[in-house]
């Protein structure tokens, strides 16, 4: 009989669980605060040594505490335990977007940032600015450019390093090259955000709220508008029958009162 594999205290330790959990135990999913051993222990009622051995991986929560943690961290049991929400699988197989990316949209969604209400609205217009892509393919070039450059002075640096005095033109150059890059890229992308800063955000995310706002009430007023000429047909087509009384008092006067 084959012996099983013994798990390793690293296998242990980079176990999705315990990864996740030192995670949320240095930013809270929700607040963005730090959760120290000790806090966390305290609201699921164990000892602080419990929850290292949940963070090392040497032990997992059972039901009852897994719940709890989850609790704590305003995720769910799913998140928790893989690091990926179920919901957010469609948007992750459609957009290749991380679990962390997708999380962090809806907080901004989900109005997180209270100061900033017009943040959606300005990631919306980045991300469907197609400027935006293009200088990011241009930053990534220019980073290609860097890490050859990195490569190509360290390669100098293991041939000549030895000579602290000689080589100085070359290795001026390679430091005039190495200067040029980070400025290039710092004036590709200060040439687009500063543009991309002028707009007046917070003015077009009110407009864009008081016109789904008249939308709505457009919309509103038609719908009301629908359900009076609705019940204004169904009273025609079904007349309220009349009432005994009214009854008795057209047969009387069909009798010629008698």
């Amino acid at each position: 009989m084959a012996k099983s594999k013994k798990t390793t205290a690293l296998e242990k330790y980079n176990a999705p669980f315990a990864v996740n959990l030192r995670n949320f135990m240095d930013i809270h999913p929700v607040t963005g605060a730090k959760t120290t051993q000790k806090q966390l222990a305290d609201y699921l009622g164990v000892r602080p040594q419990t929850v290292s051995c949940y963070c090392m991986g040497e032990s997992i929560p059972d039901v009852e505490r897994l719940m709890q943690i989850k609790e704590y961290f305003g995720v769910s049991a799913d998140f928790l335990i893989t690091g990926e929400r179920l919901e957010n699988a469609p948007i992750r197989d459609t957009l290749g977007l991380s679990e962390t990316t997708i999380e962090k949209l809806k907080l901004v969604k989900e109005n997180y940032f209270e100061d900033t209400p017009q943040m959606l609205y300005m990631l919306d217009y980045l991300l469907g600015d197609q400027e935006f892509y293009f200088t990011l393919e241009r930053a990534s070039d220019i980073a290609d450019a860097k890490r050859r450059l990195a490569e190509k002075r360290q390669q100098f640096e293991e041939e000549h390093g030895e000579d602290s005095y000689g080589y100085a033109e070359e290795r001026r150059e390679l430091t005039e090259q190495s200067d040029f890059l980070d400025w290039k890229m710092t004036q590709i992308f200060e040439s687009y955000f500063v543009n991309y800063a002028n707009r007046d955000y917070k003015t077009a995310y009110f407009q864009s709220q008081w016109d789904k706002a008249a939308e709505q009430n457009v919309a509103t007023a038609k719908e009301e508008a629908d359900l009076q000429e609705g019940m204004a047909a169904y009273k025609k087509a079904h007349p309220e029958p009349e009432s005994a009384d009214d009854l008795i008092a057209e047969m009387a006067a069909e009798n010629g009162g008698n």
